[in-house]
């Protein structure tokens, strides 16, 4: 059976304390008031690429995103079609 936590749930439930690029990302989307939490991988790729778009993280981050990414549709059950 599918699980229909969002990736922000995921996110907060399953890598929000790790001491790890995903935790770090679990932290910022937490307190990013406008993350969007219900957001497709398309919708969030695009918005944490605005926010960490030529800072000295944005390796880090997006390759945590495209991870974590990987690891939520493993948790949820269900992949969701790669747009982007």
């Amino acid at each position: 059976m599918a699980n229909n936590d969002s990736y922000f749930d995921y996110m907060i439930q399953e890598r929000f304390l790790d001491d790890s690029d995903a935790g770090n990302l679990a932290f910022i989307i937490w307190i990013d008031k406008d993350f969007p939490r219900d957001g497709t991988r398309q919708e969030i790729c695009v918005y944490l690429d605005s926010k960490v778009a030529g800072t000295d993280v944005y390796y880090e981050i997006m390759t945590a995103f495209r991870q974590s990414w990987r690891e939520y549709e493993d948790w949820r059950g269900s992949p969701e079609v790669a747009d982007g």
